[in-house]
């Protein structure tokens, strides 16, 4: 059996569509619907689901906000989907209706026709007494149905029909699921859904109606017998009610959250993409993003410095050439030897008169004593010694100053700046402006990121705060889910086991009891 049309009317964003889908073949034999978001493809699961399967296809849903077992709250939750699924401009155009037909086909490809129409009032309130369900098998369209019967037992009628013929709401997990949330549901308990479908496959339920109606049977026979044991009956009684109700106020706290936590769930996922999508964007990156402006900022004014001061300085007198340069340094190192060779003489003829005076003295000493005109020549003679010890000048001593307003340490400075134009040259000067490019570049591109970046960052920011805080309530919730699943899961073997006993207790109680018998005194 596998779905070959489906037919909306006024469901949710269609007004009227129609969908028809091929035959299976060996190898393709799963039926993919698939669409841009936003393009109603939630909306066509969510149809063919109630479709099928009617209210109990509501948990199916996986955005549908009914998450458990209460059957009022099913149909509430029931009502309330309805009434949002009817389209918009139904009612303003008189439509108070919706419906969705899907047609099956097996093997033989014998057609099987199921109908649901959902009526509402004016205003758009849904009337469930109105329901209409309408199924015709083969080509001949032979209508099916209930016939007499009403309420529940024409529900569970359909029900059993849909589990014969198509597949059994309680299995339905296995076989049909929206794609888009297929996260959310794989964050559910299918534990609960898995054990229903097996205990479903197995006749479990059956078995479970039968014990149930051997207990009533067996509470019958317990007020017809005299003999049984009231307190007995009444305390296993009282036990099990109590634990009931102990299960029954977790399960419905646990109904109560389990909505909440999808929600929740649901909402984590989206904020997730879309932060996704966002980027990076958000006011620590902006703040980060701006010193990196400044920082190019002031590597392109460092490099314009830097131009700037050659073309002023370095390259005008890279252009006087290399000759000039060269003679000057060679001037500047000779007036440098000249500057040390006046230094040197200078110090020394500081030094002379006291050498004369200590050569006059030593002569007085000398026998016989010299003569005045002796000692005159002595003294005289070692002057010339003295004058010739710094003649001639060194042979790379300048003969004058031509820059007498550079002391040594200037001109120093002087000749190691033109050794450093002879190295400057094109290369140098090009890949200067290749980084002051290079840095305007990245300082344009990182300008056009900060203008995107204030774009989002405040929402990034917002949404990221707002991810933070569903993180940190479903937390708190699979805490409190995971201690209910395990109360609950204790409480239901407690109450298991209060059943058993009660079972065993009230069907021993409906054996046949032995007759005495009759003595008879022996006759003589």
């Amino acid at each position: 059996m596998h779905i070959s049309q489906i037919t909306l009317r006024d469901w949710k964003a269609y007004t009227s569509a129609n969908f028809e889908f091929p035959r299976p073949g060996k190898n393709r034999n799963i039926i993919l619907i698939g669409a841009p978001n936003g393009y109603g493809k939630t909306s066509l699961f969510e149809a063919i689901v109630l479709g099928i399967f009617g209210r109990d296809g509501l948990p199916l849903i996986a955005r549908s906000p009914f998450s458990g077992g209460d059957k009022e709250r099913l149909a509430t939750s029931y009502k309330n989907f309805l009434e949002k699924a009817l389209h918009r401009g139904a009612t303003s155009a008189g439509r108070t209706s919706c419906s969705v037909k899907l047609i099956f086909s097996d093997e033989n490809d014998e057609p099987l026709e199921i109908q649901r129409i959902w009526h509402f009032s004016d205003s758009g309130v849904y009337r469930p007494q109105d329901e209409e369900i309408h199924i015709y098998e083969g080509s001949t369209r032979k209508a099916v149905g209930p016939g007499p019967l009403q309420g529940n037992e024409r529900a569970d009628w359909f029900r059993e029909y849909v589990a014969e013929n198509l597949l059994p709401f309680t299995l339905a997990h296995f076989f049909m699921f929206d794609g888009e949330q297929v996260s959310v549901l794989a964050e559910r308990e299918m534990s609960a859904q898995v054990r229903a479908g097996i205990e479903g496959l197995l006749g479990i339920p059956v078995l479970k109606q039968l014990a149930k109606d051997l207990r009533s049977y067996a509470e019958v026979r317990r007020k017809e017998s005299p003999n049984v044991s009231d307190k007995t009956i009444e305390k296993l009684e009282l036990d099990r009610h109590t634990l009931n109700f102990e299960y029954d106020k977790k399960a419905g706290r646990y109904a109560e959250i389990e909505p909440r936590r999808a929600v929740l769930k649901e909402e984590q996922e989206h904020l997730i993409r879309e932060l996704a999508s966002f980027g990076t964007g958000s006011q620590a990156l902006l703040q980060e993003q701006f010193e990196q402006i400044k920082n190019f900022e002031r590597a392109i004014e460092t490099g314009k410095a830097q131009l700037e001061e050659l073309m002023v300085k370095d390259l005008a007198l890279a252009l006087s050439g290399l000759s000039l340069r060269t003679s000057v340094k060679s001037r500047l190192l000779s007036e440098g030897v000249r500057e040390r060779w006046e230094s040197g003489k200078n110090q020394g003829d500081n030094n002379l008169e006291r050498f004369l005076a200590a050569v006059d003295t030593g002569m007085q000493a000398i026998s016989p004593c010299l003569s005045d005109g002796q000692r005159k020549g002595v003294l005289d003679s070692a002057r010339n010694a003295w004058e010739k010890l710094w003649y001639p000048p060194p042979a790379n001593c300048a003969d004058a100053y031509l820059h007498p307003y550079l002391n040594e340490l200037d001109r120093s400075k002087v000749i190691d700046r033109l050794e450093e134009l002879d190295e400057l040259g094109a290369p140098a000067i090009v890949s200067l402006l290749a980084g002051i490019d290079e840095n305007e570049d990245s300082l344009k591109r990182l300008q056009d990121e900060v203008i995107r970046t204030e774009a989002v960052a405040p929402h990034v920011d917002t949404k990221r705060e707002r991810l933070s805080k569903v993180n940190s309530d479903l937390q708190e919730l699979d805490q409190e889910i995971g201690a209910l699943k395990r109360e609950m899961a204790a409480l239901e073997s407690q109450i298991s086991q209060k059943n058993t006993e009660l079972t065993n207790f009230l069907v021993s109680l409906t054996k046949p009891r032995p007759r005495p018998v009759a003595q008879h005194a022996p006759t003589r």
